[in-house]
């Protein structure tokens, strides 16, 4: 029998998982049940689970420290995850941690459960030689993907830069997906490590008939994959695979990925080319609304085309206070660039734009600070995620710059935004959701959220939820769990956590102390 040790400081939940299954029937026992971090290891040490299913977030000790301190204690131990949509950071820590696998605990289902279950099992059976070879395979491609980017960018050799034998038998397809990630400011994570992408990438992953090597360079995700296709239809089956990277990322890190795919090879020399394929592919995705694009040589004809504005136009039309002329102007500028498909003419074109409206604003306001200096920054090109975002934020700060005498409220955008939030605050509502009312990209509307009210928009929606909680909690004899549905928690549990967090009393606390 395959031992299972159950953590999760919610009785229901631990209840739950207890009766979902016939355990014994197939082929484990659960060994103990804990309600904290501490009780976890505890229980770990006197009975030596081989896997332990547990939630992220409890009291004492939390799952990540529970994870960590048992990998110490046994390398190969499985775990599987517990968590919510609202988790992302701890999820994302999860996996560098090496998390075996994750359920989302409005997903637990018994037919979840144990296709899980059975999963890792059959993991933790003893190394056949064919895996040793296939992982031996895998090592190889990651060496041989550092390689071909080294060669790109040093213009040296591929096959000197090699330096080993490379008649080994691999899977007869090569392809590169080259992945650029938009910037979410309301998603919590670190880029400064790429663990947690290559290993949520290996727990999705079919090992039987694909391998893969990921690497991170300058915020791209680049993937190598190694793939024996199961039918004809060879674009379908690497559609896929992309579809499954995004969807995964996306819940996991709440990040949106455009994807670069170059073509299929059957040479392992040719990887350097497949590399720059996808990259030339993910930087076409910049200017379409399709983000998967596939490699084809048409992609390449971009034009070096140089297009400059004129200041005393510009200057002309701040003056005046014309906001369609000034609008239309900068519709023109961005218009012409468009067709050169040249990412770094318009990254120019933005700078040339920002830092004229900079040098306007100290003009107009020589003894003011500039106390809206994130506005002028030219870092934000990179964080906005397409071409249309890039026009956008440029007429903002125009705006911002020509009617600031005349508003100090919250731009349009952001007052578009709270008011939906306060409209639909009781059910799930996500960045996404609230970007396309209010008709701006996410990645911008979480970049002017942040700089406008100073926050990212997941805490402003949790405040909001909070204070509307706390209304009800003074006003009502609602239950908690009715409470939570009203204020757009689908969980009690998750939300009686996060009010006390937040507030520092629980509910009933609250409720007894100012209910009128």
């Amino acid at each position: 029998m395959i031992k299972v040790l159950i953590a999760d400081d919610e009785l229901l939940v631990r209840i739950g998982l207890r009766t979902t299954i016939d355990w014994e029937k197939n082929g484990f026992t659960i060994v103990g049940e804990a309600k904290n971090g501490k009780e976890a290891v505890e229980l770990f040490d006197k009975f030596d689970a081989d896997i332990i299913i547990t939630d992220i977030r409890m009291p004492v000790v939390d799952g990540l420290e529970v994870i960590r301190r048992l990998k110490e204690k046994k390398k190969d131990l499985k775990s599987i995850i517990l968590t919510h949509y609202d988790e992302f950071s701890y999820a994302q820590k999860a996996i560098k941690l090496g998390a075996s696998e994750f359920i989302l605990k409005n997903n637990l289902s018994a037919d979840n459960l144990l296709l899980i279950l059975k999963k890792l099992s059959k993991e933790m059976e003893p190394p056949k030689q064919n895996n040793i070879r296939s992982s031996m395979k895998t090592d190889f491609l990651y060496y041989a993907l550092e390689k071909a980017i080294l060669s790109n960018i040093s213009k040296v050799n591929y096959t000197e830069l090699m330096n080993v034998d490379m008649d080994v038998q691999f899977f007869e397809h090569f392809y590169v997906a080259y992945g650029k990630i938009c910037y979410n400011g309301d998603a919590d994570y670190d880029m400064s490590h790429n663990d947690f992408f290559k290993n949520i990438s290996n727990i999705f992953i079919s090992k039987n008939h694909v391998r893969q090597a990921m690497m991170m360079v300058d915020n791209h995700l680049i993937y190598l994959y190694n793939i024996n296709f199961k039918t004809n239809d060879h674009k379908n089956e690497l559609e896929e695979i992309i579809d499954m990277l995004k969807r995964n990322i996306k819940q996991f890190f709440d990040l949106d990925i455009y994807f670069g795919v170059s073509s299929v090879s059957h040479e392992l020399l040719d990887i350097p080319k497949l590399v720059i394929e996808g990259k030339t592919a993910c930087e076409r995705c910049f200017f379409s609304e399709n983000k998967v694009i596939h490699y084809d040589q048409n992609l390449e004809k971009i034009v070096d085309d140089n297009i400059k504005i004129k200041p005393d136009v510009i200057r002309g039309y701040v003056e005046s206070s014309d906001m369609e002329k000034l609008y239309a102007y900068i519709d023109n500028r961005f218009d012409k660039i468009y067709t050169t498909y040249n990412k770094m003419g318009v990254r120019k074109l933005f700078i040339d734009f920002i830092s004229l409206a900079k040098i306007i604003y100290q003009e107009r306001f020589p003894e003011e600070e500039i106390v809206n200096d994130a506005k002028f920054r030219y870092l934000y090109f990179e964080k906005l995620s397409d071409f249309n975002a890039i026009k956008v934020y440029v007429k903002d700060v125009y705006h911002f710059i020509t009617m600031i005498n005349e508003e100090k409220d919250y731009s349009y955008y952001i007052k578009r935004s709270i008011q939906f939030i306060k409209e639909n605050y009781e059910r799930n509502i996500s960045l996404d959701e609230v970007a396309e009312y209010s008709q701006i990209s996410k990645s911008y509307l979480s970049l002017l959220f942040k700089q406008e009210t100073g926050i990212n928009f997941s805490i402003f929606l949790t405040n909001h939820r909070i204070e509307k909680c706390k209304e009800y909690l003074k006003e009502s004899h609602y239950k908690i769990y009715e409470i939570a549905e009203k204020v757009g928690f689908d969980n009690p549990y998750y939300f009686s956590k996060v009010f006390k967090e937040k507030v520092g009393i629980s509910c009933k606390e609250y409720q007894k102390k100012h209910f009128r």
